[in-house]
Parts: C-alpha cells; structure tokens; sequence
C-alpha cells in the first residue's frame, strides 16, 4: 500500500529507520545500551518525522472513505442552500472525533447505539489494518438523546440510558469505551467542551492558564517590552484559540 508515496521514499526513508539503533546522549556521554530489534524491524516513521502529517492524512483519508462506504457517519441538508452534506468525523493530527446520528427524529439512543457500535469497530479495525492502534485511555464517547417531561425536553442521564461501548486496541484486545454525560467537558484539541453546551470546565482551565502565567511573570526577572512579547505570544494564544467553540462574552 504505497498512499500514493514515491518508491524512492519506501527505500530510503523505511529501512533506515527499520534497521538504526538508538542510543541515549547525555552529559555522561552516549548509551552503550541501544534500542532496536533486528529481528522485528521497528514499525512507523516515529515521531517527529517531518512525513508524519501528510502520511496521517492519506492514511485517514482512505480508512474515512472507507467508513462512509459502508454507511457510517452522518448526512445534513444545508438550511440555507439545500446542499447535502456527508460527514464522518474530523481527524487532526493523531486526534480524531467521529460522529453518527439517527436518519429520523423519532428513532432513540437504543437503536442508534448499535451503529455506533459498529462504526467504532469499524474505525478501529481500520486502525489496526494500517499498522496504527487507538489508545483506550484517551478516548471516550457520548450519548445523546432527549427526554420529554410534559413541558419540555431535557438530556438523558447515564442512569436512564444504560449503554456501554467497546473499541480494539493494537492486539486486536476488546476495551471498554469510557461514556460521560452530556454536562461533563474533556479536552480535545486544547478545548474543554461540554455537550450541552456548557462552558463551564473551559472557564475554570483558562482562569488557571492566567492565573499560572500572572505568578510567573510576577516572579521573573525580565524587561517590559519581553513582559509584553511573552503576554501577547505565550498568555494570549491559548486564550484566543477556543474563542470560535466557546464563545465567551467578556463578562466572562
């Protein structure tokens, strides 16, 4: 399976990295002890490799248009312009969130959950094939569905919608995917985002973010105008980042 990657790059780049030993390099001098397997040759262009990005995303591209081939993810229509639109997930990097969604407004969590159940397998299938694996304790899911209280609609709760899931990791080992309620954030791509909507996770890890950064400044021994660079570069960046997804006001 070459993704369209020039055989040159096969032959210089892979054995290389299949075949060299890795040793430490300190102030004490370098290991005698080297990391490497002759036997196995050590898989995958390891971190920091600079076709690490763009291998990502023919890799992810080919296992997403596998997944909407057999059915997975989710089809809107554009209310403005009547366009469809097919989504499966959003990959960035080595972070990747997938979706699915029932086709009619009336069909529950009950039933959605076993397509669910299949997409994951399918995704991490899909994983495995390409030499990658999903790490079970950096993932999680969500349910989502709606309960109508005589006057209103209100979230499920975990308690009333008992559904577990399970992903593969690299040995093909069957895990528990670990469920939150719709209220509780996690971080993904450096946002704490809730379900529901709300903002109250990303609140309280920005208001650390600057209050670490305040006593640091406080503390070093620098010029104003370096003050000023690292507020605007270093303080400002990770604020000014989630703005699109969380929509502060600045009563906030």
């Amino acid at each position: 399976m070459s993704f369209g990657i020039p055989q040159k790059v096969y032959k210089v780049l892979f054995p290389t990295l299949q075949k060299a030993k890795h040793h430490i390099k300190t102030g004490f001098g370098r290991s005698e002890a080297v990391y490497d397997n002759e036997e196995v040759p050590i898989m995958g262009i390891v971190q920091g490799n600079g076709l690490g990005p763009t291998l990502w995303c023919l890799i992810s591209t080919i296992i997403f248009r596998m997944m909407e081939k057999a059915g997975h993810g989710v089809s809107m229509v554009s209310a403005l312009s009547l366009t469809l639109v097919q989504l499966v997930g959003f990959a960035f990097v080595d972070d990747t969130d997938l979706f699915c969604a029932a086709k009619m407004s009336y069909t529950t969590a009950e039933v959605l959950s076993v397509d669910f159940q299949a997409a994951l397998h399918q995704w991490t299938g899909g994983l495995i094939a390409t030499g990658g694996a999903i790490a079970p304790e950096k993932s999680f899911c969500y349910l989502i569905d709606f309960l109508w209280t005589g006057s209103t609609w209100k979230y499920r709760k975990l308690e009333d919608l008992p559904r577990e899931f399970t992903i593969q990791d690299k040995t093909g080992s069957t895990f528990p995917l670990q469920r939150y309620e719709v209220s509780y954030a996690d971080k993904t791509l450096g946002v704490h985002i809730a379900m529901d909507g709300n903002k109250d996770a990303e609140i309280v890890y920005l208001t650390k973010v600057s209050a670490t950064f305040g006593q640091q400044l406080r503390t070093a021994k620098c010029e104003k105008n370096a003050a000023i660079y690292a507020l605007q570069f270093s303080l400002m960046k990770p604020l000014e980042y989630p703005m699109v997804v969380t929509q502060l006001d600045e009563a906030t």
